[in-house]
């Protein structure tokens, strides 16, 4: 997944919504500098999903209270020790961040963009095309339909 691409699927978030963008890249992600992550978020007053994709790990989707709370999210992932992971984690116990499985949203929706052929096995994507234009497909979607996506409500 690269920029050019979740902007070509997701920036309508932004000119038909409204939404503030935001990308970061860190080269050292990881306790010990392991690892390049790439950070997509859009946020407004409502809240802020990101796309957070490590190098070598599967991307994840997370919705924040607000766009502030990405550095505690980051904070906490890359945490050396037990006790210093325990600061963060009161912010996932008061729900102001938390995982989403966008996969189980809109089932129907991703029956349609799932890989074609013999298997068609949610985690077994083709490319990232497909998944973002899932993704686009399902949030617009869920904004016709309540006014919000995954709790971030938009105008």
């Amino acid at each position: 997944m690269d920029e050019n691409k979740v902007k070509k699927y997701l920036w309508f978030l932004v000119e038909k919504y409204g939404m503030s963008y935001d990308y970061q890249g860190f080269k050292d992600y990881r306790p010990g500098g392991l690892g390049f992550t790439e950070i997509y978020s859009f946020c407004n007053e409502s809240g802020c999903f990101t796309i957070m994709e490590p190098q070598s790990d599967d991307v994840s989707y997370i919705c924040l209270d607000s766009i502030d709370l990405l550095k505690i999210f980051i904070l906490w992932q890359t945490a050396d020790n037990k006790e210093e992971r325990e600061k963060y984690e009161q912010y996932f116990d008061e729900k102001q961040i938390h995982y989403i499985n966008i996969f189980d949203v809109e089932p129907e929706i991703w029956k349609k963009h799932r890989r074609s052929g013999f298997l068609k096995i949610p985690f077994l994507w083709g490319t990232d095309k497909q998944v973002l234009r899932g993704l686009a497909e399902v949030i617009e979607t869920q904004i016709k339909k309540t006014g919000q996506f995954f709790g971030i409500k938009v105008k």
